[in-house]
Parts: C-alpha cells; sequence; structure tokens
C-alpha cells in the first residue's frame, strides 16, 4: 500500500492559506522580530468560526478547525468517504491548563472553575472539535510527541489505512503560543499554528487529484542517554536505518528540512531548509511546517519532480524522527 500527500493547507506566522505559508518562505521573510514569537497574524477566530463554543477556545483549538476546513474546501473529498483525523498536538492547551489550575487553587470556592476551559485543558481537544465542527464521523486520535508529533501523524495515517481503518486521513499538528508555554520552555522564539495534510492510499486517487507526494518511510527513536551527543547520534541512526529502507541513497536527495540545520551535514547540492529562524520553534507544529516546507517549495520547483526529501526532528523529551518523501515525477 503506498501513502500519497494529495492537499495540503497551513494557519501560520506568514497567514492563513497554503499560498501564504509558500510566499513567506520562497521570499525567505522572517516572521518575527529578533529575539521574539512569531504568531498569526490577523486571526479573528469569532470572525471565522462564530460565536458558537469560540468564547474559551485554545488558539491550538482555532488553528486546527481552520485548516482542515480549508483543506476539505479546497480538496472536497466525496460523500460518504470514511474520513479520519490525527492531530498532533502538546498535550492539549497549556495556557488552559494552567488558568485552570490557577482558578481551583486561588478562588474561595475552588472547585467553580470556568467550564469553558475543561474541553481545552485535555490532550485530544484539539482533534475531537476539530471532528465534530466538519462532521468528521472516522476513526480519531491524537498523537502527542512535541517537536516531532508532525512525522509520526504521518506514520500514523499510514497505518489506519493499511489497516482499512479509513478510506483517507487527515493528518497535522497544531500548536498555540502562549505566556505559559514561554514559561515552560524558558524560550522566546515561539512559532505557532497548524497543518492539515489529506494522505490516501495511491490507488484510491479520485482523477484530476494531483498527487504531491508519497510517504516511503517514516522512522522513530527513543535517544537513550543524556549526553549531548546523544541525541545528534541517535538522529543519525534513525535516518541512515531509514534512507536504507527505502533506498535512498544520501547524495539523492533533492531537499532536506531538518528542525535544526547547524547540526547537520548533508551532501553536496541538497537543499537544505531552515523554518526556525524565520517562524520560531512550532512546538508541537514544527514537524508538520517542516513537511509544509518541502510541498511548497517541490511546487516551485520543477528539479523536484521525481526526487526526493528528507525532513529530521528531534523534540526535548529524548525522541527523534526522520520521514522521506518522494515528489511526483511530473509537475
Amino acid at each position: 500500500m503506498r501513502a500519497v500527500v494529495t492537499g495540503w493547507s497551513a494557519v501560520s506566522p506568514w497567514g492563513r492559506g497554503a499560498a501564504a505559508f509558500a510566499d513567506g518562505l520562497l521570499a525567505a521573510r522572517p516572521a518575527r522580530e529578533a529575539g521574539g514569537a512569531a504568531t498569526v497574524p490577523d486571526f479573528d477566530v469569532r470572525e471565522l468560526l462564530g460565536r458558537r463554543d469560540t468564547n474559551s477556545m485554545d488558539r491550538a483549538t482555532a488553528y486546527a478547525i481552520v485548516a482542515v476546513g480549508d483543506l476539505l474546501a479546497e480538496t472536497a473529498p466525496a460523500r460518504g468517504t470514511d474520513l479520519a483525523v490525527v492531530l498532533g498536538t502538546t498535550s492539549g492547551s497549556l495556557q488552559a491548563q494552567y488558568d485552570m489550575a490557577v482558578q481551583s487553587t486561588t478562588r474561595r470556592r475552588r472547585h467553580l472553575v470556568d467550564p469553558g476551559l475543561v474541553p481545552h485543558a485535555v490532550l485530544n481537544s484539539a482533534a475531537s472539535r476539530t471532528a465534530i465542527r466538519h462532521h468528521l464521523r472516522g476513526a480519531n486520535s491524537t498523537v502527542a510527541a512535541g517537536a516531532v508529533s508532525g512525522l509520526l501523524v504521518l506514520d500514523q495515517a499510514r497505518r489506519m489505512l493499511t489497516a482499512g481503518r479509513a478510506d483517507a486521513v487527515v493528518a497535522g499538528a497544531a500548536e498555540e503560543c502562549s505566556p505559559t508555554r514561554r514559561w515552560l520552555t524558558g524560550r522566546d522564539d515561539l512559532g505557532e499554528g497548524a497543518v492539515a495534510l489529506l494522505v490516501e492510499r495511491a490507488d484510491d486517487v479520485p482523477a484530476g487529484r494531483p498527487v504531491l507526494a508519497e510517504v516511503l518511510g517514516v522512522s522513530s527513536r527513543v535517544v537513550l542517554g543524556d549526553a549531548p551527543g546523544d541525541t545528534a547520534a541517535a538522529l543519525r541512526e534513525c535516518v541512515a536505518g531509514l534512507l536504507r529502507r527505502t533506498g535512498t541513497a544520501a547524495d539523492e536527495l533533492w531537499a532536506a528540512v531538518p528542525l535544526d540545520p547547524a547540526n547537520h551535514v548533508f551532501a553536496e547540492g541538497v537543499h537544505v531548509v531552515g523554518l526556525t529562524e524565520l517562524i520560531g520553534h512550532g512546538g508541537a507544529v514544527s514537524a508538520a511546517f517542516q513537511v509544509a516546507a518541502v510541498l511548497a517549495l517541490a511546487g516551485a520547483d520543477p528539479a523536484s519532480a521525481g526526487r526526493r526529501a528528507l525532513v529530521t526532528s528531534a523534540d526535548g523529551t529524548g525522541v527523534v524522527a526522520a520521514a522521506v518523501l518522494e515528489l511526483p515525477r511530473s509537475a
């Protein structure tokens, strides 16, 4: 079974939509000030989603709902399609969790917390509310693996398609900038947003819908040890094993999108893309932004036809992951 990406959308610090993301990336336009965070501009959740159920909605959930809505409007899956959702997040909204903790410890009647915060403080808030909003009744799951989430959701999507659990999968990730996230991570260079990808079996793609990339393989490893070089070593082994398994020679790569380009060495001629300096550290949406970068660049570069791209990521919790994507032979 071959899993292919046939559509994508994004909400990013460059704005709403795949076109805004591609334009910002191709122009290498920084979306954040030096030392500051990169937030999604001109995003009014009530204007986009209405007043109902949005009063206490966290930003990551709102971004996910909008990104998936844009994807579905663009790809228009047939009625009756068993469409699953796999979404990468942090672990629910950190800000909602913090606000609930403050309310439950400072109010005189501590059990009377704002009930609107409760749905957003749980792990599967974004995925479940996205499915409810868009009437998606297929399997629904959440992957909370930090910066590598966007790659693991691709692997989850492939598994669901292989097992016949869905006709197609909306795979993506979402993250929000918030004071609580800044405090917990100790980072000022935060980014936020969401990415949604439509993943289908190659044999089931409707006529007229272009194939944007094939997911040849996804691999992940747990870092054993806490020495400074352990994460880099684990990632090198992860990448080497994945390249062998997919039959990809290092010098055959068209592009590589590592989370931190400074700590990687690639063969001469490989187009290396760095995102963090432009749109901040995206947390749970980082790897999904990296996949989106491959699709955006491939759409603008005829030299990508039939070539392969490598996406790598590592999370501070001790997980590394990599994916190999193959671009279609004809633009």
